[in-house]
């Protein structure tokens, strides 16, 4: 029989290593963003320059996109890990579709910009560039972005159907995917400057919240988890 690590603080065990790896996998990406990926992003940028930048980081764009890429796994297992402590109902099943569904076009999106683009800035096709960029940013930031963000708030949203959850955990997640429709918008309507905001606050928030569910309530399964049926 497995040795359970139990302490007065929690027990090891495989959902907390999951969330804490996630939320890990998930910092990598945003840093990869904030720090390289940004620089060939339509914000402020000619295409010309955009262009020039893929061709000179080849590697490490096809890096930072696969960061992404592994993000967009990692969102929808901590939210199916969420599922222990909502009970059960059509809204929860809706929730976590949502979540799954908004994977297709997030990674399309990421795959575009990862192995697309940077054939097309070889080739100095500008005007294909410009309109598989326009596709790629509206794939992932209206409808991935959209569906993680409106199937996330369904959830977070039963969580409060969970009395045993605390409850300021449960309502200090809901800003998180507000803000992360706000930049839904925000692309949809080309306001690239606000979305480059809305960005670094939804996932700054959203990192905070699943740390924190990882290390108030992961770690605490028996206390929190609901009755299965």
């Amino acid at each position: 029989m497995p040795r359970r690590h139990n302490t007065g603080l929690g027990s090891i065990n495989p959902p907390t290593i999951a969330g804490f790896a996630i939320v890990g996998a998930i910092t990598i990406a945003c840093l990869s963003m904030a720090l390289f990926l940004r620089h060939g992003l339509p914000v402020g940028t000619e295409s010309s320059a955009r262009m020039a930048f893929l061709l000179a980081h080849p590697l490490a764009w096809k890096m930072g996109w696969a960061s992404w890429m592994l993000s967009a796994i990692g969102l929808l297992l901590f939210c199916c890990l969420l599922l222990e402590y909502i009970p059960a109902s059509p809204w929860r099943s809706c929730g976590i579709a949502l979540v799954a569904i908004g994977i297709a076009p997030d990674i399309s999106a990421e795959l575009i910009y990862a192995v697309v683009l940077p054939r097309l800035a070889a080739h100095g096709a500008v005007e294909a560039f410009e309109l598989l960029e326009f596709i790629a940013t509206q794939l992932t930031g209206v409808l991935g972005n959209g569906a993680y963000c409106l199937g996330g708030l369904v959830l977070n949203l039963l969580m409060l159907r969970n009395a045993a959850l605390p409850r300021v955990l449960v309502w200090v997640g809901i800003p998180a995917w507000m803000l992360g429709l706000d930049l839904s918008g925000a692309v949809f309507g080309q306001w690239m400057n606000a979305a480059a905001v809305l960005t670094a606050a939804s996932m700054a928030w959203s990192l905070m919240w699943m740390f924190t569910v990882t290390l108030r309530v992961f770690r605490f399964p028996a206390r929190y988890r609901v009755e299965a049926g």
